[in-house]
């Protein structure tokens, strides 16, 4: 499916592995310029060397309060530049198969002294899709909430979690 990603340019923040890396990839793979950014510079440029059309950049975007604030200023940013065509949403992801997520069943594990599969398997069975999510699946969502298709999408908080929140 072309989104109408190609020419566009996307700087993906914390892109250096896990969700950020999935959702550069898939932006990449949709024709987009896309800036790789993270604290791992060179694992930053790593993954553009690998992307049509990329830069990888180290930068470091850690901060105590940085989601509630990184939330806030999403929501007034989305409606000062929706005019200009410009659309500004959040991603929420839920249990997505990550080195994040295996490193947080396995804090899990060694705190319940269950082992890491009876974590997980008590994780995907709170999760209506009984599964984890693919990394490339969060990706594909992203590039589509960067498409024109979803030029109408501003301001929105998506979750993709396999239903794990139940809240429409």
């Amino acid at each position: 499916m072309d989104l109408g990603l190609r020419g566009r340019t996307a700087v993906v923040a914390a892109s250096t592995g896990g969700l950020g890396e999935a959702t550069a990839r898939a932006l990449a793979t949709e024709g987009a310029r896309v800036g790789v950014s993270g604290r791992r510079g060179d694992q930053a440029r790593r993954i553009a060397g690998e992307l049509p059309q990329a830069v990888g950049v180290e930068v470091d975007l850690t901060a105590v309060d940085g989601p509630a604030e990184l939330a806030g200023w999403l929501e007034t940013l989305a409606a000062e530049v929706a005019a200009d065509g410009v659309t500004v949403n959040l991603l929420l992801p839920g249990r997505i198969a990550t080195d994040r997520v295996a490193q947080l069943d396995a804090a899990a594990a060694g705190r319940t002294g269950q082992s890491v599969e009876q974590v997980q398997a008590a994780s995907r069975a709170r999760i209506p899709t009984g599964r984890y999510g693919r990394p490339e699946e969060f990706g594909a969502v992203a590039a589509f909430l960067c498409s024109e298709a979803a030029g109408y999408i501003t301001g929105t908080a998506l979750r993709c979690d396999g239903g794990l929140v139940p809240v429409l």
